[in-house]
């Protein structure tokens, strides 16, 4: 068997699949736009999560699927490297890919995906391309402005609208999101609790590396400053499996602020609340509640933190 599955209308996926014959196949239907597709042989290898569609694994890949007859030539064990002809989507989205594959480091790649979108502003790809890539909430509100109507309206481009009411909501100068989770040790924390402080909200994992070191750059910044109303609070998003791990980098690194529980990963709902979509990412808090920075690190967050606290 062939399993097909692709974004349809009102962003739910659909799942299609076809009975492989004298290595042929075919899948017929009707699809209004272009839209990212999954081809695999593997059916348990489908995500169920209508939020997610990866191609993992050997006999496994994306695609662009759009209203022509589309070809694909595919070796068993490789379909990564299958060959799509007779879509002109596809075809920008393959050479997106080539070119990501030859990039050497992740600002390379960031570079190739920028001009990507800015050279294709009328294609669902670039626009497939905005919705599943972070970018600031400036930059995402002007890709969306570029875009054509048609493309507005499409699976993508509510997507990307979407996305930017969210962040808009946990923007600078707007309201913290208020919560109340436990912390490592089942202490109900709240926000609210830090009233008259100001307060860095820091999304980390342990796993990432660079979490790791930002954790240690401030240390300098909390031992500096707080006995002069200002404090971290951690939002780990590892899990139940990897929450050993996490005591013990808590541990070794010396972390001294609070951490909240989290037994969610990726699905911690204080990351959903802030619209936390890479790591590290942070929110700095002022004493009223008030946001007024995000993902402020380094000599931006020094000089903040001097020019407020001194």
């Amino acid at each position: 068997m062939v399993y097909l599955r692709y974004a349809g209308p009102n962003s739910a996926y659909k799942n299609d699949s076809s009975v492989l014959t004298n290595n042929h196949f075919r899948f017929t239907g009707r699809t209004k736009e272009p839209a990212i597709a999954f081809l695999t042989t593997v059916k348990s290898s489908i995500p169920d999560d209508d939020d997610k569609i990866t191609a993992d694994g050997k006999n496994a890949v994306l695609f662009f699927l759009e209203p022509v007859s589309l070809h694909a030539t595919l070796d068993a064990g490789n379909f990564k490297n299958g060959l799509f002809t007779g879509s002109k989507s596809q075809d920008q989205f393959a050479a997106f890919n080539s070119q990501i594959a030859l990039s050497h480091d992740p600002a390379e790649a960031g570079n190739i995906l920028r001009k990507s979108i800015d050279q294709h502003p009328d294609s669902y790809v670039s626009a497939y391309l905005i919705s599943c890539h972070h970018f600031g909430l400036d930059t995402l509100s002007h890709y969306y402005g570029s875009l054509t109507p048609n493309l507005k309206k499409s699976v993508y481009g509510k997507s990307i609208l979407e996305n930017i009411h969210k962040r808009e909501l946990v923007a600078p100068g707007r309201q913290a999101p208020a919560f109340t989770r436990e912390d490592m040790n089942g202490k109900a924390i709240s926000l609210r609790d830090f009233r008259g402080k100001y307060v860095l909200l820091e999304f980390w994992g342990s796993w990432n590396n660079a979490c790791r070191t930002e954790n240690q750059e401030l240390l300098t910044e909390y031992n500096q400053y707080k006995e002069k109303d200002f404090t971290i609070i951690g939002a780990s998003l590892d899990g139940k499996k990897t929450r050993k791990t996490l005591l013990a980098v808590i541990e070794k690194e010396h972390l001294p602020w609070v951490q909240l529980a989290n037994a969610k990963g990726a699905d911690n709902p204080v990351a959903i609340q802030y619209c936390v979509e890479s790591l590290p990412a942070n929110f700095l808090i002022d004493p009223n509640g008030k946001i007024i920075a995000t993902d402020i690190r380094g000599e931006s967050l020094s000089k903040k933190l001097n020019s407020m606290l001194k």
